[in-house]
């Protein structure tokens, strides 16, 4: 008869990436909205061509913005409510409640910081491969390789600017959430 093993839930820290794609999709999902503003009324995209009336800048930001928080939703109720979750059904079924919700932040905390060092240094290469490459090597501008660059640093800019960043604030959350609610778990 074989010994079961217990192994800590270390798939749990796929949190870390299911954040990240939701906030991303999120995103993704809204920022191409205001292009087709416009085109809901011809007669005032005519107007903007001839200068008669300034493009409403303001209406793009509020649709893209709201969207966005929108789709953030998801990402937040998953980084508060994960930690309970685990916490409740493993101190009921198991009796581990408090150990597994320690791995849960230990495991979420270190591919966190992984997956944001990774966005980071990532992003930052990318946007310094478009800077190499227009100071005249490889082509320089115009060329195949800058064209390519510059689709790399449009991937580039969000994943050190926006990803990277962000999940330094799950990572806090993660833990805030886990630390005030231990003597649930326990």
């Amino acid at each position: 008869m074989k010994a079961r093993v217990r192994r800590p839930p270390g798939h749990l820290a796929i949190e870390n990436y299911v954040s990240r794609r939701e906030g991303g999709d999120g995103l993704g999902r809204w920022e191409g909205i205001p292009i087709f503003i416009p085109r809901s009324a011809p007669g005032d995209l005519l107007k903007v061509r001839i200068v008669e009336r300034r493009p409403d800048y303001g209406r793009a930001v509020d649709i893209v913005t709201v969207g966005a928080l929108k789709a953030m939703v998801a990402p937040g109720l998953l980084a508060v409510g994960m930690p309970i979750v685990v916490g409740l059904v493993f101190k009921v079924l198991f009796h581990v409640g408090a150990e597994t919700v320690a791995s849960f932040l230990m495991v979420g905390t270190i591919g966190g910081i992984l997956m944001a060092t990774l966005l980071n240094n990532g992003g930052g290469a990318w946007d310094n491969a478009k800077k190499f490459i227009e100071t005249g090597e490889y082509g320089g501008k115009g060329s195949p390789t800058h064209k390519a660059a510059v689709v790399g640093d449009t991937v580039g800019d969000p994943f050190k600017d926006t990803a990277g960043p962000s999940l330094h604030v799950l990572i806090k959350l993660l833990s805030t959430v886990t630390l005030v609610l231990a003597p649930l778990f326990v």
